[in-house]
């Protein structure tokens, strides 16, 4: 039997079609006006709008939420692979691997489905680009940018590890860097659950300059993999190049090329020392002989980044890279955007005198189109959209009161994503310092009152209180109320972050931008979460610095706090460790050796090293600074006991203990 018609209409000129035989998102040109027009444009709920990218064995588009009314994007298989059963099932397989992970360096996964015969991933959509083109255009980037960078990226791989991911693909290709330098990990199309899941394919799909040398030797791959992957992306960033120079084209010969990689330091030999020794560090070609664990990784990326920051400012840095990308996708981003979103006129001025600003060549008129559309978007509760252009309203040329209250907004929209709002005080000052001489006369007392309240809030949220109720605009009292509510979140005071989070949402509902208050509702509700996770990284941070009773004293009351049964475990063991480790301390200095609260593990292992009977001792001693330092797995492997798992010595039963109550 024939497949059945189905018939189009021209929206132009009104002819149909039989686009039955027409696949996803096909063109077609109408025979009778000659225009072109996508049909079968729908997937679900969401209209495809263009196409994003295409790779070897997806495409992505641009999308909208027909009910929710944001922009995503959707991947989807491409023609070659979408009836491939096994193809299927490792893109079901992506879908729920980053379903697995919430954090703000991944791109988040909204939902996933069948539709037109064909599955698909709806997701976050990044407005930036890729490394790998960034790299390929611009060519190596600054130390400073690429490490910060690295930085962000370890910390979305960390989360991902932490539900039990391995990526197995990071490279700059897989990496997206949004307008404002925020790095995004994606692609999680190679990835496997690295408790239950084994690598069965007989082709590697990684790319081989990125690839870890245990994958092309088949061998098991554990976090170490994912972190010489890491290393090469950041070799790359720092040097341009992302091929081997003797371009090897078999395995063996590849594995030859990853043996012999020449040191950075003889290969960049501009670079800082202490920059290409984690380099080489994350890329050694024994997986044993590379950082154990992201938190590692993350120590020394942070230690390197320390210091070469010293005498650099870091703002600048910023800039720079916001300038990089604005130059390159500026004009693609405009035209995407369009009108969309922005700030109330009512920030500034009333109304009426709306023409007297013009004309005083304080606000541009692109500027005041900004404000009318991002009216119009708060008040429909298109957060998205609204956050896109007030952050074109937060940069230096925006007159300065428009600038600073739309970084206040835009950073109000971050807390209701659960983001932290350093970054957003940091290009407050960054954009506001300096420029008192440039404000318009008639917004002068808004922006003074901006100032001092963002000033307050930076040092007590509580003297922060008058300087709201000062503020004449609903839309910004609501705004710096959630964004004091987050500082107390932030020292743990749960139910003070409720009280200006219910003020919020009146305030909220005077500028009759009630479609905010889904998002508001969820913030309060995570409020509790939030604040408790917030207490528990304060008291893990302690027992790390080796500040052991002021930890302790915090215990009580954080264990009857909204942490899940995981935490509460870690922390109580945590604990247990503390008063070991005490009277560790007193031990070793009643023998004179030479200890310190917050002492490295294996500077405490060299401390204790010679004070037993036998050589366990020591190792004891370094396995409780590693619980205390939070490296629960390598404590384990460091146990004296291991082996031995009916030992009755006391330390091989506290591990014991400890070890099935972590559940490890």
């Amino acid at each position: 039997m024939s497949e059945q018609p189905e018939l189009w209409t021209c929206p132009h000129c009104g002819t149909q079609q039989d686009i039955a035989q027409l696949g996803f998102f096909a063109e077609i040109k109408c025979p009778k006006c000659g225009r072109n027009s996508f049909v079968h444009s729908m997937l679900a709920n969401y209209k495809v709008e263009s196409v994003l990218g295409i790779g070897g064995m997806s495409v992505v588009f641009q999308a909208r939420d027909l009910v929710l009314g944001r922009p995503l994007a959707i991947k989807v298989l491409n023609d070659t692979y979408r009836d491939a059963p096994e193809r299927i099932a490792g893109f079901e397989n992506e879908c729920a691997m980053m379903a697995k992970v919430r954090h703000e360096n991944v791109v988040a996964v909204y939902s996933a489905g069948w539709a037109r015969g064909q599955f698909f991933i709806a997701m976050e959509l990044v407005d930036g680009r890729n490394l790998e083109l960034i790299v390929a255009e611009h060519g190596a980037l600054p130390a400073l940018e690429a490490i910060e960078i690295i930085r962000q990226v370890a910390q979305g791989l960390r989360a991902a590890h932490e539900a039990g991911i391995l990526h197995r693909d990071v490279k700059p290709g897989n990496v997206l860097i949004s307008a404002d330098g925020h790095a995004k990990v994606l692609d999680f199309g190679l990835s496997m659950d690295e408790k239950n899941d084994a690598d069965e394919e007989e082709i590697i799909w990684a790319t081989p300059y990125y690839v870890p040398p245990e994958t092309l030797r088949r061998e098991e791959e554990t976090v170490r993999a994912d972190i010489y992957a890491l290393g090469m992306t950041l070799r790359n960033l720092l040097t341009g190049q992302a091929s081997f120079p003797e371009n090897p084209q078999t395995v063996a010969d590849m594995l030859v090329s990853k043996k012999t990689l020449q040191p950075l330091r003889m290969a960049a030999p501009d670079l800082d020392p202490r920059l290409c020794k984690l380099v080489d560090s994350m890329t050694e070609f024994e997986p044993a002989d590379r950082p154990a664990n992201y938190d590692e990784v993350l120590n020394k990326v942070e230690e390197v980044q320390k210091a070469l920051v010293e005498d650099t400012d870091p703002v600048l840095v910023q800039q720079k890279l916001r300038r990089r990308l604005y130059t390159a996708v500026g004009a693609a981003t405009c035209i995407a955007l369009g009108s969309a979103g922005a700030l109330l006129v009512a920030l500034l001025t009333p109304q009426d005198r709306v023409q007297e600003v013009i004309s005083a060549d304080s606000l541009q008129w692109p500027e005041l189109q900004l404000m009318q559309d991002a009216e119009y978007q708060l008040r429909s509760g298109n957060a998205g959209e609204a956050g896109q252009v007030l952050e074109q309203l937060a940069g230096e040329s925006t007159e300065p009161t428009v600038a600073a209250a739309a970084i206040l907004l835009r950073t109000a929209l971050d807390v209701l994503e659960g983001k932290a709002t350093a970054n957003g005080y940091k290009r407050f000052a960054e954009v506001t310092a300096r420029r008192r001489d440039q404000v318009a006369p008639i917004s002068a007392n808004l922006f003074d009152q901006l100032v001092k309240l963002v000033a307050a809030m930076q040092q007590d949220a509580g003297a922060a209180s008058e300087l709201i109720q000062s503020l004449e605009y609903p839309l910004l009292q609501a705004a710096v109320r959630l964004l004091a509510a987050d500082q107390y979140v932030h020292a743990g005071n749960p139910a003070r972050a409720e009280e200006l989070i219910a003020s919020a949402a009146e305030s909220l509902k005077a500028t009759e931008a009630g479609a905010l208050m889904p998002r508001v509702d969820e913030y309060r509700q995570a409020v509790p979460r939030r604040a408790a996770r917030m207490q528990l990284e304060r008291v893990k941070s302690l027992f790390r610095e080796g500040r052991l009773e002021e930890a302790g004293n915090l215990l009580p009351d954080l264990l009857v706090q909204k942490l899940s049964h995981e935490e509460k475990t870690q922390i109580n063991v945590m604990g247990e460790a503390a008063v070991i480790m005490q009277a560790i301390h007193e031990m070793l200095q009643k023998k004179n050796r030479n200890v310190s609260p917050g002492m490295a593990p294996v500077d405490l292992r060299t401390a204790a090293a010679g004070l037993g009977k036998t050589e366990n001792v020591p190792n004891e001693f370094y396995c409780v600074a590693l619980i205390l330092s939070g490296d629960f797995e390598g404590a384990f492997r460091e146990n004296p006991y291991a082996a031995d798992e009916k030992s009755t010595e006391p330390f091989a039963i506290i591990m014991r203990d400890w070890k099935a109550r972590l559940g490890m």
